[in-house]
């Protein structure tokens, strides 16, 4: 038997023994360690014991080098609290193509190609040369567009000429796809294919194009008409990852490149080299990914691909997604991204377990291409995930010093981690707190920060005692909420955190993320005023305000030292958590100008507000609509199918009639003529008619219609309506016969410019030419020639009192749309009074909505609001961005405002800048608040549409459709505002005919101080004044 401890046969030292253990625990219950230590979650077996985030799955032949055998770089990554991304990159390797290459490359010379992009582009067709040259039955034919295109040198293998030609190239003037791509067809006109060659297109731009609009479409159309073995590739230079929609149409195949100087690798010429290159492309690519069923599932709103179409189905209670690519859309070997990525969510019965989670069943790839076998691979491998991370503490002991303290916690990925309050001694030292010491870590304040998916440690702040004497009094130092965001700050022209693509830092050419922007920035430009410019970018949670018992997210700061913030609803219990609707005060059209319900337009309504209007009219011209020439009207009638199906009385001919009785008596109108025909409408094309069921029927509207055509898909009637002035006119011969005739023989004198005599009233076209309005598709190109013709007064007189001026001809709809103008006034003058120096005195719709809203919820909170510029940019940085509304513009190209084309700045003219003052703006405004800008958008993290099929992950995402400040472009008839679409991306919508949601901006005046929160929904700034 052992014997007992001497210590337990003493009742008094056993009982404090206990005692004391009984404290200590108690203790320990009440502290983090004692939670983490005792307290975690329950341990899983799941048959993994360590975190794998990344797999590679190879086919046969790819350690071999087999040509087409895939290479997929399979990982997973928590992404969000109980949320894991996996995504899928696939590599393969090359099956050449055994053919000779004849390259037309027909290049941007446009004036945005600036220095930069032209070494890079004579670098990479250097490259191209180098590669393309070792055989030499290769060729290159060189192509240039801007303003207009040049064929700079045919088919050829000479290297010489080649560098001579890329060596003197400049850029200027306008992007016109059209003519590009009608060089092509020029070149190939004396081109014959050779045997055993491929003849590849391959286009290079940097923009949008400004010119030809309408036009490129159709010609690269006809040119895969009258030349089907062409191949065409299209590469958009520094316009972002997202193929645009003008790209897509020119081209089958379409990359995406950079400048030479950037550290990724879809450089321009890594790019141009992939694409020239004779490879075979995919028949087919199909991949299926199992997810671990048991412990998670798939987020189908979260899919991204680069190419292809995807499919989630489940069975059997099992979960997968198939990404299918079709025909000819990968091309072997490419070094182009092709890649698939999804969240999956943590099923509630494993959130609060310690486990390492597989997160995918089985991976199936199935492919086909020419010159190889089908390949088909399966693997069972899988990433795995630790559920649980940890936080360690270091406590950097200074030299000299010993603490007895350790900890380590455990902590879910993205749960909210307070870090330990314990508070270090060392003599000699001050404890200044704990720091996380991991740059990738979110902090959302100085004693909280978001648990990465990884462990990260945390560290003691040390600082030498230098101050032993005692004084009397303290200091109190408050901080600005500027400060705040100043010091938090991190400068956007280098790497950092979440910065890291460019060396050069955040490219604004595409859209926030992970690695090009997520967090609050210092703006690099430099922008008149005393203060930098802070920005929050990306999908960020510590931009929340409460202010005026109402919730905002900061956008920036001014240059005046304010803060910037949008409307994010009303809060809840002190929190800002509102969504959808709920993050606006409703909607609006930007104008409603409505006269008899009929729609005005006019190119002041580009602006928020406006002053002196000029009507803008359209008209139709062309073979089509030759009965707008002479002041006829076709139309449908309304009970087209009755028509359709009923039989009514037809004929080819009509009398005049005078009613002798009845309500109408003395009503001069008409019957239709003899040898009236009784059937449908179908079989009466070119026929008169009343539409009645008697031939002595007449018309009590006094007009007989002629049918014109029928529309058989939708079920439409169309005719033509005369009255007996026009029966008077044609004076006894067949009215449709007659005014057919007139429009065909009718000319229109147009005039480059005109002269006014003051003293007659009269105008008189200069410079004059006579075209036919009925042959108007042929005549657009001679009135936009070298000479562009704008003025007419619509008839063949070279003088008259009211003369039109054609902005905007539309050859898809075979439109012209024009002002008129009196008085001597020129269309600089009427631009000058609408949008280039406009008094501003009426209201926009949305203008009211935004002050009445104002008036009734802010007004009392004005004394703390900056009276900081609102800006509505009207200013055009390019004489060829006025488009039709310049007289030696192109009326086939439509006005662009600044802002909508790339501008980036935040700078405004004072003109266009709205403030209730005039000290720093245009005085316009009744209260100090506006809306958000494009330019703010962007650098909150957005693109445009047409670089960007969606991008939901910001904070500027409400799921809404919300206008912005800024005005996009002017076209035909119809003015156009930016909004953040219900995609998050920049789109434009017509400002009379559409309504969207309004988030109001205000901006807190310098020195604001935040007496509470972190910036988080759940624990917002709050606003006071010194």
């Amino acid at each position: 038997m052992n014997k007992v401890p001497k210590i337990l046969k003493r009742p008094i030292y056993f009982t404090i023994m206990i005692v004391s253990l009984l404290c200590l625990f108690a203790l320990l219950s009440q502290s983090n360690i004692f939670s983490k230590l005792f307290s975690f979650g329950e341990y899983l077996e799941t048959g993994y014991t360590k975190e794998v985030k990344s797999i590679e799955l190879n086919s046969t032949g790819y350690d071999t080098s087999s040509p087409g055998a895939f290479n997929i770089t399979k990982s997973a990554e928590w992404t969000g609290k109980h949320e894991v991304t996996v995504k899928f990159d696939i590599n393969t390797l090359e099956i050449p193509r055994n053919t000779n290459r004849h390259i037309i490359l027909v290049m941007d010379t446009s004036e945005s190609m600036d220095e930069h992009r032209m070494n890079s582009l004579n670098e990479a067709v250097t490259a191209l040369t180098e590669d393309l040259f070792t055989n030499t039955n290769n060729k290159l034919a060189l192509i240039t567009f801007d303003t207009t295109s040049e064929t700079k040198t045919g088919f050829t293998n000479n290297v010489t000429t080649i560098e001579n030609i890329m060596t003197n190239l400049d850029a200027k003037g306008a992007t016109n796809y059209y003519l590009g791509l009608k060089e092509v067809e020029q070149l190939l006109s004396t081109y014959s294919q050779p045997a055993n060659t491929d003849t590849h297109l391959i286009f290079i731009t940097d923009g949008f194009p400004t010119a030809g609009l309408g036009m490129y479409e159709m010609q690269y159309k006809q040119l895969l008409e009258k030349y089907p073995y062409l191949l065409t590739s299209a590469i958009q230079l520094e316009m972002g990852e997202h193929i645009v929609q003008p790209i897509e149409k020119i081209s089958k195949y379409q990359y995406y490149a950079y400048q030479q100087d950037n550290d990724k690798k879809e450089d321009l010429s890594n790019v141009l080299l992939d694409v020239a290159r004779a490879a075979e492309y995919y028949n087919s690519i199909e991949l299926t990914d199992y997810v671990n069923s048991e412990y998670f599932t798939i987020d189908s709103s979260s899919i991204n691909k680069t190419h292809g179409e995807t499919n989630i189905t489940t069975n059997n209670n099992e979960q997968k997604i198939t990404w299918t690519i079709p025909e000819d859309k990968i091309k072997s070997g490419t070094i182009v991204d092709v890649e698939l990525s999804f969240k999956i969510k943590l099923k509630d019965e494993y959130k609060n377990i310690e486990a390492y989670l597989p997160t995918n069943s089985s991976t199936t790839l199935n492919a086909k291409a020419e010159k190889i076998s089908d390949i088909t691979f399966t693997s069972t491998n899988t990433p795995v995930l630790q559920s649980w991370y940890e936080v360690i503490y270091n406590s950097n002991i200074p030299l000299g010093c010993s603490t007895n303290f350790e900890l380590t916690e455990k902590h879910y990925p993205f749960d909210t981690v307070t870090i330990n309050n314990e508070i270090l001694s060392c003599p000699g030292s001050q404890f200044k707190g704990w720091e996380v010491a991991d740059d990738s870590v979110t902090i959302i304040s100085d004693e909280s920060f978001i648990m990465p998916g990884h462990n990260t440690q945390v560290g003691a702040k040390w600082t030498e005692l230098s101050i032993n004497k005692s004084m009397i009094g303290t200091i109190n130092s408050r901080t600005t909420l500027h400060t705040i965001l100043a010091n938090a700050s991190t400068p956007d022209n280098e790497k950092s955190e979440y910065v890291t693509v460019y060396s050069s830092g955040i490219n604004f050419w595409d859209v926030s993320s992970d690695t090009n922007g997520k967090g609050l920035y210092k703006s690099a430009l430099e922008y008149s005023g005393q203060y930098p410019v802070y920005y929050f970018r990306g999908n960020v949670e510590n931009n929340n305000v409460l202010f005026g018992n109402y919730c905002w997210k900061i956008i920036r700061t001014t240059t005046t030292g304010g803060i910037r913030m949008i409307y994010n609803g009303t809060p809840t219990n002190g929190q800002c958590t509102a969504t959808g609707t709920n993050t606006t005060i409703g909607t609006t059209p930007i104008n409603i100008i409505n006269e008899t319900s009929l729609y005005k337009y006019s190119l002041a309504y580009s602006g928020y507000m406006f002053g002196e209007e000029y009507e803008t009219k359209s008209m139709n011209l062309g073979e089509d609509y030759w009965m707008q020439i002479v002041g006829l009207k076709e139309t449908y009638m309304a009970n087209s199918s009755t028509y359709l199906s009923e039989n009514k009385y037809y004929s080819d001919s009509y009398r005049a009639y005078t009613a002798t009785s009845g309500a109408y008596a003395g009503l001069e109108t008409f019957q239709i003529g003899s040898s009236a025909v009784y059937t449908t409408a179908d079989n009466a094309v070119g026929k008169y008619t009343l539409f009645g069921t008697t031939t002595n029927s007449y018309s009590t509207n006094g007009t007989i219609r002629y049918i014109t055509r029928i529309d058989s898909t939708q079920n439409r009637v169309y005719t033509i309506a005369f009255d007996r002035n026009n029966y008077a006119e044609a004076n006894g011969q067949d009215m449709y016969t007659y005014y057919y005739n007139k429009a065909h023989n009718t000319y229109w004198v147009y005039g480059n410019d005109v002269t006014y005599d003051s003293s007659t009233g009269l105008y008189t076209l200069k410079n004059t030419i006579s075209l036919k309005p009925v042959e108007y598709g042929d005549n657009i190109d001679i009135v936009n020639g070298d000479t562009k013709y704008h003025y007419t007064c619509m008839s063949s007189s070279n003088t008259c009192s009211e003369v039109k001026y054609i902005f905007a001809d539309t050859e898809q709809y075979m439109m012209i749309s024009y002002i008129t103008l009196t008085n001597g006034e020129k269309v600089e003058d009427a631009v000058n009074k609408m949008v280039a120096n406009p008094n501003q005195t009426k209201n926009t719709t949305l203008k009211n909505k935004i002050d009445s809203w104002y008036a009734s919820n802010m007004i009392n909170y004005t004394y703390m609001l900056e009276d900081s510029p609102y800006c509505n940019n009207l200013s055009i940085n390019d004489d060829l961005n006025y488009g039709g509304w310049k007289n030696t513009g192109d009326s086939t190209t439509y006005m662009r405002f600044t802002e909508w084309d790339g501008n980036r700045s935040l700078e405004c003219d004072t003109k266009y800048s709205y403030t209730v003052s005039t000290a720093n703006g245009n005085g316009k405004l009744t209260y100090p608040v506006g809306l958000i800008t494009t330019s703010e958008a962007i650098m909150a993290g957005t693109d445009y549409h047409t670089s960007i099929s969606s991008h939901t992950n910001y904070y500027l995402y409400n799921g809404l459709t919300n206008w912005t400040m800024t005005t996009a472009y002017h076209n035909n008839l119809l003015a156009y505002f930016t909004t953040i679409d219900n995609l998050g991306r920049l789109y434009y919508a017509r400002t009379e005919e559409e309504s969207h949601y309004i988030r109001p901006v205000i901006t807190l005046k310098p020195g604001v101080f935040a007496s509470d929160g972190d910036g988080t929904s759940l624990n917002p700034y709050i606003i006071e004044m010194e």
